[in-house]
């Protein structure tokens, strides 16, 4: 078993401002939970660093701590894990991912960011002076600066107003107008989506829907709520109906977007 003590051991000379920034932007399901965050904070040592407080980084959800350091696999309860390294919530930064993924590329490093993470004297107050720009063992790689670049491929307005435009013609043959929100919009920008999801993509996906739902959708009726799922992309996309009385028409209002598979809901779900 892995001792937690052993762990605030090492992790001053260890890896963990890059393991944590991995683990969040690269890894698993952590990009598809709002609960997800990168964390920078100071921690008490054990050992041979009994009265140092010193910078480190972890991922948590609601009530867990995932440390990965120095090839280690921690995940303990959050309440745990804070106590034993006496962590102040105060003193932390909390990251989502795509806030984590905006900082490395604007420094090109893993962290800390805005804090020092220098190594203090127990009772000393959290050092914030920013840590010099370019320090070699916090530095990112150019193919992982490659590859979170690729997470950061946006989709523009004018694409996604041709897209509806196009989807407006094809389901004015049904009466319904196509609508997508502001929130549509971020999300399919979103770095939770692991893959971008493609202007293409959303064409295809609302094609196959008038083409295979079309008058099931239809049938749905003002008010309605279902969602739309891509079995091939893995798309799904949410959407209430609402009458406009001064069109005359059905408006299918996109309220968001996401790739994730296996997508859950309560409601109603249209498989293309």
């Amino acid at each position: 078993m892995i001792k937690l003590r052993v762990i605030l051991e090492e992790i001053a000379r260890g890896d963990c401002y890059q393991s944590a920034g991995s683990y969040i932007l690269f890894d698993g399901d952590v990009r598809f939970s709002d609960d997800y965050r990168l964390v920078h904070g100071m921690v008490d040592g054990q050992g041979a660093l009994q009265g140092k407080r010193f910078g480190h980084a972890w991922v948590e959800d609601n009530n867990t701590v995932y440390d990965y350091s120095n090839g280690k696999s921690l995940e303990i309860p959050k309440v745990a894990y804070y106590g034993i390294g006496n962590i102040r919530k105060e003193d932390n930064k909390y990251y989502t991912p795509d806030e984590a993924r905006k900082w490395i590329l604007k420094t090109d490093e893993w962290g800390p960011w805005e804090m020092s993470g220098d190594t203090v004297d127990i009772y000393e107050d959290i050092p914030t002076k920013q840590r010099d720009v370019g320090e070699e063992d916090m530095r990112v790689s150019q193919k992982d600066l490659d590859k979170i670049r690729s997470l950061n491929e946006t989709v523009t307005q004018n694409q996604l107003d041709d897209v509806e435009a196009y989807l407006d013609k094809l389901f004015s043959a049904i009466g319904i107008d196509i609508e997508f929100t502001r929130h549509f919009m971020d999300r399919v920008n979103d770095i939770r989506n692991r893959k971008s999801i493609e202007p293409e993509e959303i064409e295809d996906l609302f094609t196959k829907a008038y083409e295979d739902r079309g008058q099931e959708i239809k049938k749905l009726g003002a008010n309605a709520e279902a969602v739309i799922t891509d079995m091939q992309s893995d798309i799904n996309v949410p959407f209430v109906l609402r009458y406009n009385s001064s069109s005359k028409k059905l408006e299918l209002i996109s309220k968001t977007v996401m790739r994730k598979l296996n997508f859950k809901t309560t409601g109603k779900k249209l498989t293309v």
